[in-house]
C-alpha cells in the first residue's frame, strides 16, 4: 500500500493561483493532454502555442497518469515548469476547469526523478498528490484527505515518468 492525498474540493481563484505557485518552486516539469477524440476551442491552441517552446517530451499514447483510455490516444505531451508558464496555467481559473473542448486535460507535475508527484483527471473532478511532503505542506483549505492506494493501482494509474 501506497500513500497519496486527494482533493475533496476544486481549487479555484486565489487558492489556485497559490497552488500553482507553490508547485512551480517544487517541481521542473508538468504534462498536459490533448486527448483524440475531441476538437478543442481556440482557447486549448493558444495554450499550445504559447507552451510549445518549453516542451521538453511529446508522446502519441493512451495511458498518462490517472488515465488509461480503452480505444482512443492523445497527445500527451510534458513541458518545462517555471514561473513564467504561471499565467497560462492560471488560465481554466481552477484545478477541474482543465476541461476540453476549452482547454487540454488532465494536469500533472513531476518531480526532479521525473516521477509522477501530482495527477488529475479533471472531467472526473479527480486528483492526487503523490508526494507525501509536498501534500502535507500544503495550506488546509485546499482540502486534502489522506489515502492509501494499493500497489496494483499505484502501478496502473501513477507509476509515470516525465
Amino acid at each position: 500500500m501506497r500513500s497519496a492525498f486527494t482533493f475533496t474540493k476544486d481549487i479555484a481563484g486565489k487558492d489556485y493561483v497559490q497552488f500553482l505557485r507553490i508547485s512551480s518552486e517544487r517541481f521542473p516539469a508538468f504534462m498536459l493532454v490533448w486527448r483524440d477524440q475531441f476538437s478543442f476551442k481556440h482557447s486549448a491552441h493558444t495554450i499550445r502555442r504559447d507552451l510549445q517552446p518549453l516542451e521538453l517530451r511529446h508522446r502519441r499514447s493512451s495511458k498518462w497518469p490517472g488515465n488509461v483510455m480503452f480505444g482512443h490516444k492523445g497527445d500527451v505531451i510534458t513541458y518545462r515548469f517555471d514561473k513564467q508558464t504561471l499565467e497560462v496555467l492560471q488560465r481554466p481559473g481552477s484545478l477541474f476547469g482543465w476541461l476540453q473542448p476549452a482547454y487540454p486535460e488532465d494536469l500533472a507535475f513531476f518531480d526532479i526523478d521525473q516521477q509522477c508527484a501530482f495527477a488529475s483527471v479533471s472531467h472526473e473532478k479527480d486528483a492526487w498528490i503523490l508526494d507525501r511532503e509536498f501534500g502535507r505542506s500544503l495550506p488546509k483549505r485546499f482540502g486534502l484527505v489522506e489515502e492509501t492506494v494499493d500497489e496494483k493501482d499505484w502501478k496502473e494509474y501513477f507509476n509515470h515518468v516525465a
